[in-house]
């Protein structure tokens, strides 16, 4: 049995520029929140005995990295090795191009940009072979899997760490190492640990193809939970998988339909009724935006007003809650939105629609010598549905570039 953290895109030094235009005091906060966030990585890693800690890539946020980022990071590094703990490392598409750091030593290993295998040995005797490469320029436009080597059959378990995506319909999806899920699945590694995505997200159906996500949100496009995974692994038994909540700031957005604006009193109040239904972690920061649904135009003097005051009711009750935006969204365009969602939501009425298409296929001459029977069975199905909902996904969390 091993037992090993997987996480990625921590981020160190990141600016938080949006915040600071609309807040420095919490922008202050937000980035001594990722440094927060990571220590509570490390004092899991700790607390769990794990065997090694695998960090897919972007642990910084820039390739230039101030001096006191570097003195925390080989701190934190540091007690892993004191605790008997190993650290493997990759860099990503921001902070690429750091091979010849002093924390490259025996307990912290650096992938450099060509794929290469590492062996550890665990103190009980468990062999693991670790494979991953990093980025030396900001952009990787070939897909790296295919310089991967086939699973290690000598060790007992092989692990996979990659930063990059699939590659989807999206221009920018091609400049982070593109990959196949396929190329990842011949071959046959025990877990690959991504990263660049920061959601925490599955592109399998047993979880072994995973990225982990961000440990600290940065902005709205990164709202709720944030964390990593403690993974153990058992010869011939399935993999058991805990995820860890480690983000001291959570970015929170609430939609409220807006029938009518009689004034901006009521109006105030109808949000604030509906912050007070919300249920608050004490111990946790809120970043709070409200989005208005009308069916018409909004008055943007009034928009700017009800945000004061409101912010001000809410500074009344709350310590940690602050409003740092409101914006207005029309009806006709949410609904539209919601497409994506459905799409990822109803499989069984996918199914049904996949086999009629099949059905019709079979009867063409032509279209039916390329349809075999395993493409009949619903394992065959569920999986495409899988692939399917893993494209949308990836679609629905490309956004501004540097987001990853």
């Amino acid at each position: 049995m091993i037992r090993f953290i997987h996480c990625a895109d921590i981020h160190l030094g990141s600016p938080f520029t949006g915040l600071q235009q609309k807040n420095s005091t919490i922008a202050f906060q937000a980035i001594e929140a990722t440094k927060k966030a990571f220590l509570t990585l490390i004092d899991t890693a700790i607390k769990y005995h794990v065997d090694f800690v695998l960090i897919s890539g972007d642990i910084f946020d820039s390739n230039h990295q101030h001096i006191q980022e570097k003195i925390f990071l080989k701190e934190q590094f540091q007690r892993l090795a004191q605790a008997g703990i190993y650290t493997y490392l990759i860099h990503g598409n921001h902070d690429y191009g750091g091979f010849t750091e002093d924390w490259n030593n025996d307990w912290v290993k650096v992938f450099k940009e060509e794929v290469s295998t590492e062996i550890l040995k665990t103190s009980s005797g468990e062999s693991i072979a670790i494979s991953g490469f990093s980025y030396d320029t900001r952009w990787i436009t070939e897909s790296m899997a295919i310089h991967f080597p086939m699973r290690n059959s000598v060790v007992d378990f092989h692990i996979g760490m990659y930063h990059g995506q699939t590659r989807t319909a999206s221009d920018s999806s091609a400049a982070y190492a593109p990959f196949k899920i396929s190329d990842l699945e011949k071959l046959y590694y025990d877990y690959w640990a991504l990263g660049h995505i920061h959601r925490a997200m599955d592109l399998d159906s047993n979880g072994r193809i995973a990225y982990s996500g961000t440990i600290q949100g940065r902005n709205f496009k990164e709202m709720g939970e944030k964390g990593f995974y403690v993974i153990t692994l058992t010869k011939n038994l399935p993999m058991n998988r805990q995820f860890v909540s480690c983000n001291p700031i959570e970015w929170v957005e609430i939609e409220f339909l807006v029938e009518e604006v009689h004034s901006i009193e009521q109006t105030v109040s109808q949000l604030y009724r509906e912050i007070l239904i919300q249920k608050w972690n004490v111990d946790k920061t809120y970043l709070l935006k409200f989005v208005l649904i009308v069916d018409r135009g909004f008055n943007q003097i009034w928009l700017k007003l009800i945000e004061e005051i409101l912010q001000k009711e809410i500074s009344m009750k709350y310590e940690k809650l602050y409003l740092i935006e409101m914006d207005v969204e029309f009806r006709k365009l949410k609904r539209n939105n919601q497409l994506s969602i459905e799409l990822l939501e109803d499989e069984e009425s996918h199914l049904n629609r996949l086999q009629d298409i099949q059905n019709i296929a079979m009867q063409h001459t032509l279209l039916a010598k390329y349809f075999s029977k395993e493409m009949s069975s619903e394992a065959f199905q569920h999986k495409m549905i899988q692939r399917a909902k893993v494209l949308i996904e990836m679609n629905m969390e490309v956004g501004d570039e540097n987001v990853h």
